[in-house]
């Protein structure tokens, strides 16, 4: 199994040859039920790899939010400098 280093989230995520090492574990599974679970699991870490890796997408800043009451919601719950 690849080891993992504790730098960024991105250097965190399992790589193509970690999955393939992953795949092959899973395809030995004999059991049907631990099979089955193994798959499920495998299945949820590609996607989470393909979801999740920020360098799989254009690097680029978020776009600004709008400067009403809607786009500023999640924002103005939050203590300000006096509330703390």
């Amino acid at each position: 199994m690849a080891s993992f280093s504790h730098g960024s989230a991105a250097s965190r995520l399992p790589t193509a040859d970690c999955l393939r090492q992953m795949k092959a574990v899973v395809e030995r599974v004999e059991d049907p039920d631990e099979a089955a679970a193994a798959r499920d699991w495998l299945d949820w870490c590609e996607e989470h790899v393909r979801t999740f890796d920020p360098l799989q997408l254009m690097l680029r800043l978020p776009p600004d939010p709008d400067a009403d009451h809607a786009g500023l919601a999640p924002f103005l719950d939050r203590p300000t400098y006096g509330q703390l």
